[in-house]
């Protein structure tokens, strides 16, 4: 066995050098906590109950904030159509 020990890497640093990719996103941790309300919101939908109340009316469906967390920012912002959202085809940063 080798006496050498591996360098260690800071895991932010190195993964921040894929930050700049374009059409890039390199799954973390960090992003993954950052995601998870619209992900557990996004999972929701995956009910159909909880399609036909989204449907019904989607403002009182949206008012999730006590049950996904979600702060008024989080929110969508009204551009994203219903259809969109329970077809996964949501705004990136990007767009």
């Amino acid at each position: 066995m080798s006496d050498k020990k591996k360098e260690r890497i800071d895991i932010h640093e190195y993964l921040a050098q894929f930050d700049d990719i374009p059409g890039t996103r390199v799954f973390t941790a960090q992003r993954a906590r950052k995601g998870y309300n619209l992900n557990q919101f996004a999972m929701s939908l995956m009910k159909e109950e909880n399609r036909e109340r989204f449907l019904a009316d989607e403002k009182a469906y949206l008012d999730v904030v006590g049950d996904y967390g979600f702060t008024k920012e989080e929110r969508p912002d009204g551009s994203i159509t219903t259809d969109q959202l329970c077809k996964g085809e949501l705004p990136t940063a990007d767009s």
